[in-house]
């Protein structure tokens, strides 16, 4: 691959050091050929299809947004603060940072898996705007909101388990809540998919209970595009909800 070439060319820490002063890389240390910088990198728009050096550790932010990366071979292995490689040609965060301090932003590229993403995030995770149809590979924990929309997600299986701030999964493809957090310390929106009007019967202030949902799981409503109507109504007027006749978007069983 192209950018392997070049790295494979880099004979010394001087050919190291002219890349560095080519972008405006300071504050920068070599240690076996990896580049740890005490500061911010700015890559957004400047490096077309690669990344130019192969980094270790970066104190600040990491930016490579706007330009046309199919990989993140090369990528810091810790960034102290915000990540982001959005509105490239990604399908895979595979050589991506696997700590990140602050918050990871890889919305607006292709990816169809999320192997490869750190495995907590302290603040926020934005996947916007891929071709996501599962979660699998996403981080353990985030600490701030989750935000997965406008992707082709068929179910929640493999998100966080816990999500601090809100979790938000508009305009996919969902007909069920199966796999979501089992602890959103926010809001959770999910208007856009053909779930979001189970949903809105079950919390229509967008609150998330993580004792009414267990409960909403234990009755086990949904199957695919079928709802079991008896079921779901029993589970409503247990939380105090009145029984409906029918919900629209689903084969009314």
């Amino acid at each position: 691959m192209k950018y392997l070439k070049i790295y494979e060319n880099f004979q010394s820490e001087e050919d190291i050091a002219k890349i560095c002063q080519k972008y405006g890389i300071e504050n920068f240390t070599i240690n076996n050929g990896l580049v740890d910088v005490d500061g911010s990198i700015d890559f957004d728009g400047t490096i077309g299809d690669f990344i130019p050096l192969k980094f270790g550790n970066i104190t600040d932010d990491f930016a490579c947004n706007y330009n046309e990366l199919k990989s993140l071979e090369g990528c810091p292995k810790s960034v102290g603060f915000y990540f982001s490689c959005s509105d490239n040609q990604l399908t895979s965060l595979e050589g991506g940072p696997k700590s990140v301090g602050d918050s990871f932003n890889c919305s607006d590229n292709q990816l169809k898996s999320l192997e490869g993403a750190p495995e907590s995030v302290f603040r926020n995770f934005n996947c916007m705007g891929n071709q996501l149809t599962s979660l699998e590979g996403a981080p353990e924990s985030v600490g701030g909101g989750f935000y997965c929309n406008y992707n082709k997600l068929i179910s929640l299986e493999g998100s966080p388990k816990s999500v601090g701030g809100d979790f938000t999964c508009r305009h996919n493809q969902l007909t069920s809540l199966e796999g979501a957090p089992k602890s959103i310390g926010g809001s959770f929106y999910c208007d856009g998919n053909p779930v979001y009007e189970v949903w809105n019967l079950i919390s229509p202030d967008d609150n998330w209970d993580d004792v009414k949902m267990e409960l909403f799981s234990d009755y086990d409503c949904l199957r695919g595009t079928d709802i079991i109507i008896d079921r779901f109504n029993q589970f409503l007027l247990q939380i105090g909800k009145e029984a409906v006749t029918f919900v629209k978007g689903y084969n009314n069983i």
